[in-house]
């Protein structure tokens, strides 16, 4: 080791270098014993085995770093600028984007208040205002996080408000790129063999699909294939309705993963925690290439189940933490790309909350679906007034996925569905009648795990009236 010309060390090492996440942490643990401070870095030679040890400030973050609303002007559907990496004071940051050509998928992990909503909309946002067809599909008490979003989705892209509802849509996508569907025989007829493939005067017919699946763990942990007998009680076929239903979304998503890039597919899959326990099984999680772990003290099971090696993926350094500008950071590891640790730009206007600013961009951009008003679209973020009834009715009729499409293509789970309503006609008997005396009093609904049967997944009744009007 000898001293460096403008400050530090320049350091040969005998035995060469080698590069780990665990190879370079002792380095960097070498470097502030011998400088006794945060911040001093090292530029490796692998070739000759050498070093420099350069004296500066540590890498950080500003307290906010705002969405680059900027970029809403050049949108690129194939580059998504999510956060910026770590700095030292003075230097202009590197934005970090993800790379659609690389990998069709984004698997972001975290727990709760680590910065998941945020990013998750940035990348939202950004894809609609690109010209993507967006598709969503979320837990039903999680699914006010997208309620920005509403008006700028697909026809029917909404699949939030029941497990049948995701299903039925995760089914609707797959089938589009599968044997007879419309984007499969499109591609086969001229021979497509991507998205770059499809003439320039064609492409407004085929646009990229970006597909939002959020609160993973809720919709595919516990999927398996129900199986029922003619015999089986009511409450038995209700888990095996819910686990049919988990499994046909958990098979879907894969199937999309898998297939879904050269038919100009685009997925972000979120959840806590993504392991096969979980509902993220391996063949799932290999096919989403570029991987986010949200929160600035992951354990090394975090780690481990978001990043195909996470020993080599940096963590939110000391310093970011104690300097309190931690909120909103995480660590990435993405195709094509060296592993780094970033920070989630927040969209911050005045007067505006960050889905309200981003939603109003979105209005400015894309413009509002025809009888929806920009006045009552600003009321809905207005948590102090009623919601608007009416206002929901026009953004909904457009992008609820319907219920009878989803039985439709998903006909197993309406033959499970027959079956339960006659096993309950059963239990209620034929006349279904109150007996004498009790007419007046609340009768408790039967329940599968302390959960009613009467939930949004198998409500058949109204469904089956609607069916045999249609007829």
């Amino acid at each position: 080791m000898s001293k460096r010309r403008g400050g530090g060390f320049h350091v040969r090492l005998q035995g060469g270098l080698t590069y780990s996440e665990k190879y370079r942490a002792g380095i960097e643990e070498a470097i502030r014993q011998i400088a006794g401070r945060e911040g001093w870095y090292y530029e490796a030679d692998p070739k000759t085995g050498e070093l420099d040890v350069v004296p500066a400030e540590p890498k950080t973050f500003p307290a906010l770093v705002p969405f680059p609303f900027e970029t809403l002007e050049r949108p690129d559907i194939q580059k998504t600028p999510i956060g910026v990496k770590l700095a030292r004071p003075g230097e202009i940051p590197e934005v970090l984007a993800v790379n659609w050509k690389e990998s069709l998928g984004v698997s972001l992990l975290g727990l709760s208040g680590g910065g998941k909503t945020v990013t998750i909309n940035d990348i939202l946002t950004q894809q609609a205002v690109a010209g993507a067809e967006v598709y969503v599909i979320d837990y039903p008490a999680k699914s006010v996080d997208f309620e920005f979003a509403k008006p700028f989705l697909a026809r029917f892209g909404w699949g939030c408000e029941s497990l049948l509802q995701a299903a039925g849509l995760t089914q609707y996508l797959l089938d589009e790129i599968q044997e007879g569907g419309k984007r499969y025989k499109a591609f086969k007829e001229h021979g497509w063999q991507n998205m770059d493939a499809i003439p320039e005067g064609e492409r407004p017919k085929w646009p990229y699909i970006f597909l939002c699946v959020d609160e993973l763990s809720r919709l595919t942990t516990g999927a398996k294939n129900g199986r029922v007998s003619k015999n089986t009680p009511a409450p038995a076929i209700a888990e095996a309705i819910e686990a049919q239903t988990k499994q046909y979304i958990l098979n879907n998503l894969v199937s999309i993963a898998a297939v879904g890039r050269a038919f100009g597919y685009h997925m972000l899959v979120a959840t806590q925690m993504g392991s096969a326990t979980t509902g993220m099984p391996p063949a799932l999680r290999g096919n989403l290439g570029n991987k986010l772990l949200m929160g600035p003290r992951p354990s090394d099971g975090q780690k481990a189940t978001a990043f195909n090696n996470g020993k080599d993926v940096p963590s939110v350094p000391d310093n970011v933490i104690e300097e309190g500008v931690s909120k909103g950071t995480g660590s990435s590891e993405f195709e094509g790309q060296e592993s780094a640790v970033f920070k989630s730009f927040f969209p911050k206007v005045e007067g505006c909350t960050d889905t309200e600013a981003l939603g109003l961009a979105l209005a400015e951009k894309l413009g509002l679906p025809e009888g929806v008003m920009l006045e009552e679209y600003r009321e809905s973020f207005d948590q102090s007034k009623p919601i608007n009834k009416e206002y929901q009715r026009k953004v909904m009729s457009r992008i609820d996925f319907p219920k009878a499409e989803a039985y439709r293509r998903l006909p197993y789970l309406r033959m499970l569905q027959d079956q339960y309503e006659e096993a309950m006609a059963e239990l209620a008997g034929d006349t279904g009648a109150v007996p004498e005396g009790h007419d007046d009093v609340p009768k408790a609904p039967p329940t599968v795990n302390g959960q009613p049967l009467d939930s949004p997944l198998i409500d058949a009744s109204l469904l089956a009236k609607r069916m045999e009007a249609e007829r």
